[in-house]
Order: C-alpha cells, then sequence, then structure tokens
C-alpha cells in the first residue's frame, strides 16, 4: 500500500498521527484497496484509503487515525450530537413493550416452535414475532420494562437512546468522550463518564455488571471492535443482552455507489463488517447471537443519491434528495424492500452472554 500523500504542512501533520492495523476479525495484514476518499466533513485533508481483508472481507481504514485527532473527527457541531431520537407515545409503548419481551424471552429460550406451546401462548408469540418485522419493533428489542435493571450506553452522545430506556424503567449509564454531549446526557440526570471505550472502562466499572450494553451506531467508529466487545462481555452479568447497531459493507449502495455510500464515512469509520463477520466477531468475542433485523435510515440512502447527484454537477436535484418529504416518502418502501431482500446497509443485531451450563434465560 504505498503511503498518504502530503501536499501540505497540515497534511504532513495529520500524517504523523496515522497508524497502521490489521484486521480486527482475523489479524490478517493482508488487504485490497476498495477506494480513496476525503474527509467529507473538510476537517482532515488527508486522502484516506479503505481496503478490504483478504481473509475474511472485513473494511478498514489503513492506515487509520489516532486518538490525538479525535477533535479533529468529532466537532462539537457533529451531527450526531445534536439529533435526537424519536418521541414515544406512552399507550402504545405500554402495549408495544408487552411483545418486545415475549419477544426476546422466545429468541433467548431458543424459539421454540409454536406449535410445540400451549394454544394460550402461541398466540401472544406468533404476535410478537409479526411485531418484531415491523419498523416500531425493531427500532428498540429491549424497549421493555426495565425494572430497576442497569443499561450500559457506549457512546451515548447526549443521552437520547438513555432517555428512551429510562422512560421504560432502566437504570442508565452512558460513556461518551464528547465534553459538551457528556454535560448535555448529565442534565438530563443520567449517570455518564467522559472518556473512550474500552480505554476508560474503569470509572464505568463500578457500576457493573449490566443487564444490558448498547453499541448504536459506535461499533464503526471504534479502533479495536473486539477489544470493546471483550471489554463489554466482562462488564455483563451472565444472561445479559448486547444491543447493536451498526453498517454493513454488503448492501446495494455500497457495491453501486461506494465512493459516494454516506455510511462510508471517511475518516470516521474505522471499520465496516458484513453481516456474516458481524456475526462472527461476537461469536469470538464469546456471545450468543440472539436475532438481526435490517434498519437502513432512509435518510442515509437519500443522502448517498444526493452526494451521487452532486459530484455530476445536479446540485437542484441533490438538494430535493436530501431535504425533501416527498422524497423520503417516496424512497421509504424501496428501502424497506432492500432491507427485507438482505440488501440493505444497517443492521440491528442481538446477542447475549450465555449463563453456565443449566442455567436458562429469560427476562422477569
Amino acid at each position: 500500500m504505498e503511503s498518504l500523500d502530503s501536499h501540505d504542512d497540515n497534511t504532513r501533520e495529520t500524517a504523523a498521527h496515522l497508524q497502521r492495523a490489521r484486521c480486527n476479525l482475523c489479524g490478517d495484514k493482508r488487504s485490497k484497496l476498495i477506494v480513496r476518499g476525503t474527509d467529507r466533513l473538510g476537517r482532515l485533508k488527508n486522502e484516506f484509503s479503505v481496503v478490504s481483508c483478504l481473509s475474511c472481507g472485513t473494511w478498514r481504514l489503513d492506515p487509520a487515525p489516532t486518538a490525538s485527532l479525535m477533535t479533529e473527527l468529532y466537532p462539537e457541531n457533529y451531527e450526531p450530537y445534536s439529533v435526537a431520537t424519536p418521541g414515544y407515545d406512552p399507550v402504545i409503548t405500554g402495549f408495544t413493550h408487552r411483545l418486545r419481551r415475549r419477544y426476546v424471552e422466545w429468541v433467548s429460550q431458543g424459539r421454540r416452535s409454536l406449535w410445540t406451546l400451549p394454544a394460550l401462548s402461541a398466540l401472544p408469540v406468533l404476535m410478537a414475532r409479526l411485531f418484531s418485522r415491523t419498523d416500531y419493533g425493531r427500532f428498540n428489542p429491549l424497549a421493555f420494562e426495565g425494572e430497576g435493571r442497569r443499561v450500559l450506553d457506549v457512546g451515548c452522545a447526549s443521552g437520547d437512546l438513555m432517555d428512551f430506556f429510562r422512560a421504560h424503567g432502566w437504570t442508565t449509564i452512558g460513556v461518551e468522550w464528547n465534553k459538551s454531549a457528556v454535560d448535555i446526557a448529565r442534565s438530563k440526570g443520567h449517570t455518564v463518564t467522559q472518556g473512550r471505550f474500552p480505554d476508560d472502562s474503569k470509572e464505568i466499572g463500578k457500576w457493573s455488571p449490566y443487564f444490558a450494553v448498547v453499541i448504536s451506531n459506535v461499533l464503526e467508529h471504534l479502533e479495536n471492535p473486539f477489544l470493546a466487545l471483550k471489554e463489554a462481555w466482562d462488564l455483563m452479568e451472565p444472561g445479559g443482552y448486547m444491543l447493536i447497531w451498526t453498517p454493513v459493507n454488503d448492501g446495494f449502495l455500497q457495491k453501486h455507489f461506494t465512493r459516494h455510500w454516506y455510511n462510508l464515512d471517511i475518516p470516521r469509520h474505522f471499520h465496516l463488517f458484513s453481516r456474516k463477520g458481524l456475526s462472527t466477531l461476537l461469536k469470538q468475542c464469546g456471545f450468543e447471537v440472539l436475532a438481526t433485523w435490517p434498519a437502513t435510515s432512509v435518510r442515509a440512502v437519500l443522502r448517498t443519491f444526493g452526494t451521487y447527484a452532486r459530484s455530476r454537477g445536479h446540485f437542484g436535484l441533490a438538494k430535493f434528495l436530501e431535504e425533501s418529504r416527498v422524497a423520503r416518502f417516496i424512497s421509504s418502501p424501496i428501502v424497506r424492500l432492500a432491507d427485507l431482500m438482505r440488501k440493505g446497509d444497517i443492521v440491528i443485531v442481538l446477542a447475549r452472554k450465555p449463563k453456565p451450563m443449566g442455567h436458562r434465560h429469560a427476562p422477569k
């Protein structure tokens, strides 16, 4: 792999804060080039290389920025720090959390055939299975009554997701490196440690073990996802749940619009796994994968097409795609169809830290 070019003093300074990496999934250093690109936020001037591991197909930045560039990678106006999650209807929530709980119980107990269940139990499980396929159902499969259980949100930003968990009775603890986001989350009453995961996990270890660990749109940003998941494993109680949202590299858009693919997000996304690769990584860390859902963002898809249109000089079309509600309405069923065909860009994975042999687990 050829070295990064240094065109000016700023680029040369940045190049000093880059490091070579081996594959986080299989450890192989061999790779092939997928694409070169620059920071879409314009913070770093270097051209970065995204490569694919020759052994397992995992994508990674090589070389990747070191921790010393965190402030440049994630400025104070970084969008996820200010984008709030949707509101929640307490009436709907009161009903749907029972369906989520029933579904999680079912997958935790080995997905028993409905034909083997008593009639009075089979119908609620069937309803829960159907509900799990809906947008509302797959948004957060752990959105049932927490009854005081502790949940750790890794990369919690300003605490929007923790708001949702707390509304369901969970005790919320978060870790986030950005001070402004930490201050906002703390102002909401959440317990948040400022630091990077897993490097600064000693403080959050005070409240372990956790019944659930959530890594929402964060795994792809971590320098070493394997070490992060192993640390999460150590912080969890046996039978506890791991919940992950992350982009995957085997969808339709990355195949046909790689350079303009919004979820590529050079240079903030250090790793992008395939669906199979993500499951393999979790299993390597000891987790049992219980369920996966497609959850592609309509906004991210439209931004991909908008970036492509802008690169061709179609600025009006790009603005329409990225800002119009009409475009969102038209594209939503198409995006859901792509998810149904397993060609979407984002997945949600529910995994579990198994209990010792002889114990079975389900939410109480």
